[in-house]
């Protein structure tokens, strides 16, 4: 078994990491934050991934992870290759119920989540049951297949029971509005082949949909990790609202100073983040809580077992040094058991397109030269069209801008980013 010293914590174990159902450039940081511990994971990762990124990893291999005992063929051989004895997994795959890493962990015995766990994480309905039971706050729901059946008056937010993206998301101000998004959305996923449509417990996400009471206020994500069932906090951004529910102008990663400013008290969110890991049955891991301000009140909007995968993620690795992946394998790997809070700050600027057309031209220049801007990632070039409809708005998210904050002047630096980032759209490809 590999073993060595750190700082007097000896450390055992091998990781494998499925990677999928993340961004390519939000991947890249994540190994990127694993380089000192690369000796200890076995990455799988898209071949189209590792052609497009070159990832600097020393033991991977390549998988579509669409034939799964061929998948586990692969990892055995390479297992064997390098003689290395699985003991933990990093499993983001919360978009598949967690299935991948579930057969991994079975097929080389390795230490996992039970399966009330995975249901739990893996669909909002049981999991806002779970957060019931454990007095953990959130929107008054409920779980309908006709708009006359929802009982939490209104506004109500309405949105698929699995899946971990805003797509199919909708804001309803009346119950004939919600019967028009109802039948909108059921005819838009009837044929879609995908795990989020996957039947669990008994609900069909084809045929019943989560509704909840919409919340109004300061709206946060947030990772913390439990270890031994103490909770540390790890990262906290603030998110900026855009005119499409679900979808963010950005986000500002807050230190403890700010947290407080925003009328948030470090300790009783601590306390909600442990009642979290009890509604989801664990004692240690990492996990992603989107959560908001209400009047005084903390309410979980929802959460997973898994680090939050947004464009943060390279933010962290930049400021922090690390990532909340990173984070996790240090903790399963035993070099780590809490972690504090960072002081320094950072924004993410998304670039949207304002309609759809074509792009016909993107100019960052200006922008590459504000002062604490880092690093400018664009998804889209000249050329490409920009489509969306009204259940998917993320083909016009372009790209995004990382700045390190010098000052507390957020909304100014989100203001002279975006301004600074001229779009042009045309309604005809060149």
């Amino acid at each position: 078994m590999h073993e060595f010293s750190q700082e007097g914590l000896v450390l055992k174990g091998f990781l494998i990491f499925p990677a999928l159902h993340i961004g390519n450039k939000e991947l890249l940081f994540c190994l990127k934050s694993l380089e000192e511990i690369n000796d200890r994971i076995l990455v799988v990762m898209k071949p189209t991934f590792f052609e497009k990124m070159k990832p600097s990893c020393k033991h991977y291999i390549l998988d579509d992870f669409e034939e799964m005992e061929l998948l586990l063929e692969k990892l055995d051989s390479k297992l064997k290759s390098i003689n290395a004895t699985p003991t933990g997994i990093l499993s983001i795959d919360d978009d598949a119920q967690f299935d991948i890493s579930e057969k991994i962990s079975k097929r080389f015995k390795i230490p996992f989540y039970e399966k009330e766990t995975l249901l739990k994480s893996s669909n909002k309905y049981l999991m806002k049951r779970a957060f019931d039971e454990v007095d953990v706050l959130n929107a008054e729901y409920g779980l309908i297949s006709e708009a006359k059946e929802a009982k939490v008056g209104y506004p109500c937010v309405l949105k698929l029971v699995q899946g971990s993206g805003s797509e199919f998301i909708s804001l309803n101000q009346n119950q004939a509005e919600l019967a028009r998004n109802l039948a909108s959305v059921k005819k838009a996923v009837a044929t879609i082949q995908d795990s989020w449509f996957n039947i669990t417990e008994g609900i069909n996400p084809r045929e019943s949909f989560l509704v909840e009471k919409l919340l109004s206020g300061l709206e946060f994500s947030a990772d913390f990790l439990i270890c031994d069932g103490k909770v540390s906090i790890i990262r906290i951004v603030k998110k900026f609202n855009s005119s499409d529910l679900g979808y963010f102008l950005g986000f500002h990663l807050i230190n403890e100073e700010t947290l407080h400013n925003l009328g948030i008290d470090k300790g009783e969110l601590t306390k909600m983040f442990k009642r979290i890991a009890l509604g989801f049955g664990i004692s240690e891991g990492v996990c992603m809580v989107d959560f908001m301000l209400c009047e005084g009140q903390l309410k979980v909007i929802e959460s997973s077992i898994r680090p939050g995968l947004s464009t943060f993620v390279p933010l962290m690795q930049k400021l922090y040094g690390y990532t909340s992946i990173a984070v996790l394998a240090k903790a399963k790997l035993g070099m780590l058991t809490s972690i504090e809070m960072q002081k320094k700050e950072g924004a993410v600027v998304h670039i949207i397109a304002a309609r759809d057309g074509y792009l016909k031209s993107i100019d960052i220049s200006e922008a590459k030269n504000i002062p604490g801007v880092l690093d400018i990632h664009l998804y889209s070039k000249p050329g490409d069209k920009i489509e969306t409809n009204e259940h998917d708005k993320w083909n016009r998210f372009l790209g995004y801008a990382l700045v390190k904050l010098e000052s507390n002047e957020i909304q100014k630096i989100f203001e002279e980013v975006s301004t600074s980032i001229v779009l042009e759209i045309s309604n005809e490809k060149d």
